[in-house]
């Protein structure tokens, strides 16, 4: 009865398919057909390729967080934009639209918080105009720009933080944030932090 089941199935087009794949393997050696089928194996692979590609994005925006904060201020605490610190607005924009972009497609299909998805694009976008400016300012070398250029540079940076901070608490699974607290969270944070640093710049 067992064959007579077994010589049934082997009937059926799916198996029949199955063979024909193996055999290809088989032949052409080097090249290995996987036929994916729905599966705990498969759904694992996933959620083990989803992992590590959360685990890169993450790594990236941070990194681009530590770069483009060493320099921003840095460059406060120098008093005078140099090219040092452009270098830094440089790794860090480059690093965070690495992770932005890997992200992108980690969430493509998925429900975003348009907010978020919306501040996180406009951040690159300063970013990308902060990094230009300041490399426009460094070669024209006027005294008077490059002392006040700190002031658009934090500004770039607070705008930068609520993208990050919002992900940041979506990201922690303990939370359980709903995206527009999380959101709305981040903006108090980079409303706090621009007050703390605008006014101890201000008491000097």
């Amino acid at each position: 009865e067992g064959g007579r089941r077994l010589r049934a199935f082997a009937g059926f087009p799916r198996a029949r398919t199955l063979r024909r794949e193996v055999k290809a393997s088989r032949e052409h050696k080097g090249i290995v057909v996987h036929a994916c089928v729905p599966s705990m194996d498969c759904r694992s692979i996933n959620q083990r390729n989803g992992t590590i590609m959360i685990a890169i994005a993450s790594t990236a925006i941070t990194l681009a967080l530590v770069f483009y904060t060493i320099g921003v201020f840095a460059e406060r605490r120098a008093g005078t934009l140099k090219l040092g610190h452009i270098i830094f607005f440089y790794m860090g924009l480059v690093f965070d639209t690495a992770g932005t972009a890997v992200m992108s497609v980690i969430a493509r299909g998925n429900s975003a918080n348009l907010a978020h998805a919306t501040t996180g694009l406009l951040a690159i976008i300063l970013m990308i105009i902060h990094a230009a400016w300041a490399t426009i300012a460094y070669a024209k070398k006027n005294p008077e720009t490059l002392s006040r250029f700190h002031r658009l540079s934090i500004g770039v940076w607070l705008v930068w933080l609520v993208p990050y901070v919002c992900g940041m608490l979506m990201g922690i699974p303990a939370l359980k944030l709903d995206s527009n607290v999380a959101f709305a969270s981040a903006i108090g944070t980079s409303i706090v932090a621009g007050l703390l640093i605008f006014g101890a710049e201000a008491k000097r």
